[in-house]
Protein backbone atom coordinates (compact mmCIF):
# COMPACT_ATOMS: atom_id res chain seq x y z
CA UNK A 1 0.00 0.00 0.00
CA UNK A 2 1.58 3.10 -1.17
CA UNK A 3 -0.97 5.77 0.78
CA UNK A 4 -3.49 5.19 3.10
CA UNK A 5 -5.84 7.22 4.86
CA UNK A 6 -8.84 7.32 7.24
CA UNK A 7 -10.86 10.38 8.44
CA UNK A 8 -14.05 10.43 10.64
CA UNK A 9 -17.36 12.08 8.63
CA UNK A 10 -19.61 13.56 11.57
CA UNK A 11 -22.95 12.47 9.85
CA UNK A 12 -23.13 11.23 6.20
CA UNK A 13 -25.43 13.16 4.08
CA UNK A 14 -26.74 9.84 2.04
CA UNK A 15 -26.57 6.17 2.45
CA UNK A 16 -23.53 4.39 2.23
CA UNK A 17 -22.94 0.51 2.16
CA UNK A 18 -20.69 -0.36 5.10
CA UNK A 19 -17.26 -2.50 3.49
CA UNK A 20 -17.29 -4.21 7.21
CA UNK A 21 -20.88 -5.35 8.00
CA UNK A 22 -22.61 -5.11 4.71
CA UNK A 23 -25.16 -3.12 6.13
CA UNK A 24 -26.17 0.72 5.29
CA UNK A 25 -25.01 3.66 7.39
CA UNK A 26 -27.89 5.93 7.17
CA UNK A 27 -28.32 9.83 6.93
CA UNK A 28 -26.80 10.87 9.82
CA UNK A 29 -25.19 8.55 10.98
CA UNK A 30 -20.97 9.00 11.37
CA UNK A 31 -19.02 6.98 9.55
CA UNK A 32 -15.36 6.41 8.30
CA UNK A 33 -14.39 6.97 5.62
CA UNK A 34 -10.99 5.32 4.42
CA UNK A 35 -9.16 5.72 1.32
CA UNK A 36 -5.74 4.15 -0.20
CA UNK A 37 -3.80 3.71 -2.98
CA UNK A 38 -2.08 -0.63 -3.84
CA UNK A 39 -1.29 -2.97 -5.78
CA UNK A 40 -4.77 -2.71 -7.77
CA UNK A 41 -4.72 1.28 -8.07
CA UNK A 42 -7.11 3.64 -6.00
CA UNK A 43 -9.74 2.20 -3.28
CA UNK A 44 -12.14 4.18 -1.22
CA UNK A 45 -14.50 2.67 1.50
CA UNK A 46 -16.77 3.74 3.57
CA UNK A 47 -17.31 1.92 7.28
CA UNK A 48 -19.51 2.39 10.50
CA UNK A 49 -16.60 3.48 13.16
CA UNK A 50 -17.63 0.28 15.07
CA UNK A 51 -17.10 -1.45 12.06
CA UNK A 52 -13.89 -0.06 11.12
CA UNK A 53 -12.41 -0.61 14.66
CA UNK A 54 -13.19 -4.07 14.83
CA UNK A 55 -11.71 -4.83 11.32
CA UNK A 56 -8.46 -3.30 12.82
CA UNK A 57 -8.97 -5.39 15.43
CA UNK A 58 -8.93 -8.22 14.30
CA UNK A 59 -6.07 -7.86 11.85
CA UNK A 60 -3.84 -6.83 14.70
CA UNK A 61 -4.70 -10.20 16.55
CA UNK A 62 -3.97 -12.29 13.11
CA UNK A 63 -0.68 -10.71 13.07
CA UNK A 64 -1.19 -11.32 9.11
CA UNK A 65 0.52 -9.89 5.92
CA UNK A 66 -2.88 -10.20 4.91
CA UNK A 67 -5.24 -7.85 5.13
CA UNK A 68 -8.62 -9.92 5.87
CA UNK A 69 -11.93 -7.83 5.39
CA UNK A 70 -14.26 -7.82 8.46
CA UNK A 71 -16.58 -9.88 6.91
CA UNK A 72 -14.12 -12.82 6.28
CA UNK A 73 -14.71 -13.86 10.12
CA UNK A 74 -15.15 -16.68 11.61
CA UNK A 75 -17.57 -18.69 14.31
CA UNK A 76 -14.08 -18.45 16.17
CA UNK A 77 -14.04 -14.95 16.16
CA UNK A 78 -17.69 -14.46 17.36
CA UNK A 79 -16.66 -14.22 21.55
CA UNK A 80 -14.32 -11.20 21.05
CA UNK A 81 -17.05 -9.72 18.51
CA UNK A 82 -19.64 -9.89 21.22
CA UNK A 83 -17.39 -8.87 24.26
CA UNK A 84 -15.12 -5.80 22.44
CA UNK A 85 -17.36 -4.62 19.52
CA UNK A 86 -21.38 -5.54 20.60
CA UNK A 87 -22.95 -3.17 17.73
CA UNK A 88 -20.81 -5.12 14.94
CA UNK A 89 -21.89 -8.29 16.33
CA UNK A 90 -25.55 -7.19 16.40
CA UNK A 91 -25.10 -6.14 12.71
CA UNK A 92 -24.33 -9.60 11.93
CA UNK A 93 -26.85 -10.98 13.96
CA UNK A 94 -24.10 -12.75 16.43
CA UNK A 95 -25.61 -13.69 19.39
CA UNK A 96 -24.36 -15.76 22.44
CA UNK A 97 -27.43 -18.58 21.75
CA UNK A 98 -26.28 -18.90 17.93
CA UNK A 99 -22.51 -19.33 19.09
CA UNK A 100 -23.49 -21.80 21.60
CA UNK A 101 -25.32 -23.55 18.57
CA UNK A 102 -22.38 -23.50 16.57
CA UNK A 103 -20.54 -25.01 19.76
CA UNK A 104 -22.84 -28.10 19.86
CA UNK A 105 -22.30 -28.70 16.42
CA UNK A 106 -18.23 -28.57 16.13
CA UNK A 107 -18.56 -30.37 19.21
CA UNK A 108 -20.65 -33.02 17.58
CA UNK A 109 -18.64 -33.20 14.25
CA UNK A 110 -15.33 -33.28 16.28
CA UNK A 111 -16.45 -36.11 18.02
CA UNK A 112 -17.97 -38.17 15.07
CA UNK A 113 -14.68 -37.34 13.16
CA UNK A 114 -12.32 -38.47 16.54
CA UNK A 115 -14.79 -41.92 16.03
CA UNK A 116 -13.88 -41.98 12.51
CA UNK A 117 -10.53 -41.84 12.95
CA UNK A 118 -9.55 -44.39 15.69
CA UNK A 119 -11.21 -46.99 13.96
Amino acid sequence: MTFCNEHPVKAVRKNHFCEGCGKYVLIGEPAIRWTGIGEDGFASAIYHPECREAEVYMNREASSFEWWPLGNHEEDDWPWLMEKFPAVAARFNITPERYKEYQERYAATWSTHSRKTEQ
